[in-house]
């Protein structure tokens, strides 16, 4: 994707900024120190409607973008992930306002059934990703909201970003199992609440890919496929099971938690 509408010409690969970076890393790096500092000071807190969200953005990015806040006027997409349509994006946050009200903020839910609610509303944003860029920090903000509001705690610190990247991507072909793991694993990381349902939600993904790479013809396929898998594994191997870690890596370092 060509973004000749938020970028520098000529290569179009660096986001306008207001620190008049147009060095990838070096905007990287600024911005994330940037950002880590508007995060400390506090996110503003809504009732996770459109203007809630576009706060949060405006918030977290106002230093760095001019855009900070506003809904995106193109189309992108990511990693080989498309996300919704521009035109969209207005009723697509709407949806996710309906989606958090219709479950009453997760208020009156146990540990369980809000990984599970919390997976659906993360993935819902995810696939609108209503900014040009920082989306996932938005999501995480709004994540962190939501649950402080259902009443529980999000140990931030036991979400791996790859593992959390890796489960945004999947929510967006169709399967929350990976987002509701790591989010049941963060709010209860001693399983004092939820037992194994973390693990079951994580074997219940990785169960449903290995069978869909057993239908594969090509040998090569397969191997490519179970490499990749091996590879997702990786980042969650503090979430699962000893038997479904072994089963994925065929290797004996996984231990019960």
């Amino acid at each position: 994707m060509t973004d000749t509408t938020y970028c520098y010409p000529p290569d179009y690969s660096v986001l306008i900024n207001k620190l008049g970076i147009r060095d990838a890393d070096t905007l990287d790096r600024a911005e994330r120190q940037i950002t880590a500092t508007r995060v400390d000071e506090g996110v503003p807190t809504g009732d996770f409607s459109r203007s809630h969200i576009q706060a949060v953005h405006h918030h977290i990015f106002q230093d760095v973008y001019a855009w900070a806040g506003e809904l995106r006027t193109l189309n992108i997409s990511k990693g080989g992930s498309h996300f919704m349509p521009h035109g969209r994006l207005a009723g697509g946050l709407d949806h996710v306002e309906r989606l958090v009200k219709g479950g009453n903020f997760g208020q009156g839910m146990n540990h369980d059934q809000f990984g599970e609610y919390a997976a659906r509303v993360v993935s819902d944003l995810n696939y609108a990703h209503p900014f040009r860029d920082g989306n996932g920090r938005t999501q995480m903000q709004v994540l962190n909201q939501l649950t402080e509001r259902a009443g529980f705690e999000l140990a931030t610190e036991r979400i791996n970003p790859t593992a959390w990247i890796t489960a945004s991507k999947v929510s967006n072909m169709g399967s929350d199992e990976l987002l509701r793991g790591a989010i049941t694993f963060a709010i209860d990381p001693e399983r004092a609440h939820t037992g194994t349902k973390a693990q079951e939600a994580i074997a219940s993904y990785f169960d449903t890919v290995n069978a869909a790479i057993e239908k594969l013809r090509s040998p090569a396929e397969r191997a490519s496929a179970r490499d990749q898998v091996r590879s997702v594994a990786k980042a969650y191997e503090t979430i699962m099971d000893r038997n479904t870690l072994q089963k994925v890596l065929n290797e004996p370092r996984g231990r019960e938690r």
